[in-house]
């Protein structure tokens, strides 16, 4: 957000910059959490949906930005990470996430039901 209102445009882009570094590392954990929790036969089928899911986002949010300017899509999304970061702080699942090697699949319901 603060990356809206800098002063100058190296300043924007230093700020954006920035921005995404959390998103980085997020990432990371999002793949070893996928790939310590959900099943072996299953990894596959789950990055392909989160990727999916992130390229068809992409042209949403182009299209946002050329009906209501890219300044309010950018305000937009850090108030939705902003509000993820509240969610993620009052469920009480997510506040007591374990570190990735010790995440128990079967307290997220990432178990399969057996046949």
């Amino acid at each position: 957000m603060l990356a809206i209102a800098a002063p100058s445009l190296p300043a924007t882009v230093a700020l954006f910059a920035l921005a995404w570094i959390p998103i980085g590392i997020s990432n990371v954990v999002f793949v070893a959490f996928v790939q310590s929790a959900v099943p072996d036969d299953l990894v596959g089928r789950v990055v392909s949906l989160a990727t999916s899911a992130s390229a068809a986002a992409m042209p949403v949010g182009g299209a946002g930005g050329d009906v209501v300017g890219p300044t309010a899509v950018v305000a937009a999304l850090g108030a939705a990470f902003f509000c993820l970061s509240g969610y993620w702080l009052v469920n009480p699942l997510l506040k007591r996430f374990p570190a990735v090697d010790r995440v128990d699949p079967e307290a997220f319901g990432l178990v399969r039901a057996t046949e």
